[in-house]
């Protein structure tokens, strides 16, 4: 199940990602996300902090976590994603950015957080960076890993981190993307 963090005065990025998973049958629910912070980011920091935080008092051993915005590209991305997860991760990525292509894992780095399962053997690391970072690029010296080619990306639209429409895929090949859309079809 993948818990779905909701900017509630984005009505229409929840809309489409409903209609979205329900015809992929992926799983999900969603929690509205925290939007009362004092920057974007640090909104967005205890938006994941507050799915992860929660995970670890359920002592649950790894929580999936989606953004509004995520987006597989192929009817069968959820079960790729799901299929070709490592045995051993702090943090599994759907898909990201920022890093060179093809991607080589284990990675140092990554940018998204778009969808991701996080392990509990990683919670306190996550937990523990500073509020007022991307809470993406502030995950370091972790077990990273991405699924390749990439089973999830974030929909063109509206980001309220760059405060502008943002289209991330337009750096990505043909074959970076799992189902071999190009980033036009997306």
């Amino acid at each position: 199940m993948i818990h779905v963090i909701h900017d509630p005065r984005q009505t229409e990025k929840l809309e489409l990602l409903s209609s979205h998973l329900n015809e992929r049958g992926v799983p999900f629910t969603v929690h509205t996300g925290i939007i009362d912070r004092k920057t974007v980011e640090e909104s967005i920091n205890a938006s994941h902090k507050m799915l992860v935080k929660w995970a670890k008092e359920e002592q649950m051993d790894e929580i999936c976590i989606g953004e509004d915005d995520l987006f597989f590209p192929a009817k069968d991305g959820w079960n790729w994603y799901l299929s070709n997860k490592p045995q051993e991760f702090d943090i599994y990525l759907g898909g990201c950015y920022g890093v060179p292509m093809p991607i080589i894992n284990p990675l140092k780095e990554f940018v998204a957080l778009h969808l991701y399962t996080i392990r509990s053997s990683w919670y306190d690391s996550f937990l523990s960076a500073a509020d007022n970072t991307h809470i993406d690029t502030a995950q370091t010296g972790g077990r990273f890993f991405c699924c390749y080619p990439m089973a999830a990306v974030q929909r063109a639209g509206y980001s309220a981190n760059n405060h502008r429409e943002c289209d991330y895929n337009t750096s990505l090949r043909k074959e970076d993307i799992y189902g071999g859309l190009t980033t036009n079809q997306i």
